[in-house]
């Protein structure tokens, strides 16, 4: 597996089952999210049929997943258009601000 956290939830996996989901994995190029692998971990321990445990993991791994997107902003660079009073919390609501106004403003530029 690619993410270490992902291997340590399928680590507990049987190696036919591990086998399978290496299968479903190559065969689609995918691989599990941390929450899918949680998912199967939990699906595996609560399984009693074989068959539908690899169903399941052919239909996870199916499923679309989604990535929270992680913008870090250097404070030195931020801090130039603040006051100093400004803590992070009324930064970020004039930053989310500005960015709301000028997606306003590029739709309404491409609706013309």
């Amino acid at each position: 597996m690619r993410l270490t956290p992902v291997a340590d939830y399928t680590a507990h996996l049987s190696e036919k089952e591990q086998a399978h989901l290496a299968y479903v994995m190559e065969f689609n190029e995918v691989s599990p999210s941390i929450r899918q692998a949680h998912r199967l971990k939990n699906s595996v321990t609560k399984a009693s049929c074989k068959t539908a445990l690899l169903k399941l993991f052919e239909a996870m791994m199916g499923e679309e997943k989604f990535f929270e997107i992680k913008v870090v902003l250097k404070q030195d660079k931020l801090r130039k258009y603040f006051p100093q009073s400004y803590s992070s919390q009324p930064m970020e609501e004039v930053v989310i601000k500005l960015l709301e106004a000028w997606h306003h403003k590029r739709r309404q530029e491409q609706s013309r």
